[in-house]
């Protein structure tokens, strides 16, 4: 199953998107990464022939993301999504197709059984 991977594009060529990857790859996933040099070669060509039509950049992706059966995305660590990730996002609805988030800050979400056994409470599940 192919996937694409959205993320920022301050994590291009950083520690976490090659994480990223290989976790997708190790899922048995094959990535289509918009960093890779097709893409980047698309985005080139339309920042030389078709920005004079006023088309956003992110058009661009829209082939890609439609060449894929699900798309994974990062979120900042904030918990936000960027506006070009939050477009990929909408266009994979478009299509239909499932989303996934990669998880991010695991141990900093993690609960005592303690604290679990009182969110627990309070959300009226136990």
């Amino acid at each position: 199953m192919k996937v694409y991977y959205a993320h920022s594009m301050h994590l291009y060529g950083a520690a976490q998107e090659f994480r990223d990857v290989e976790l997708l790859e190790k899922l048995g996933f094959k990535v289509l990464n918009p960093n890779s040099k097709k893409v980047q070669a698309a985005v080139e060509d339309w920042k030389r022939e078709i920005r004079s039509s006023g088309s956003n950049i992110m058009s661009v992706f829209v082939p890609f993301i439609k060449d894929c059966e699900l798309l994974a995305f990062r979120a900042y660590m904030d918990g936000t999504i960027g506006s070009g990730v939050a477009y990929e996002i909408d266009v994979a609805r478009q299509f239909g197709m499932p989303i996934i988030e990669l998880p991010n800050l695991i141990p900093s979400r993690m609960r005592s059984y303690e604290d679990t056994k009182v969110i627990l409470e309070l959300l009226g599940e136990r």
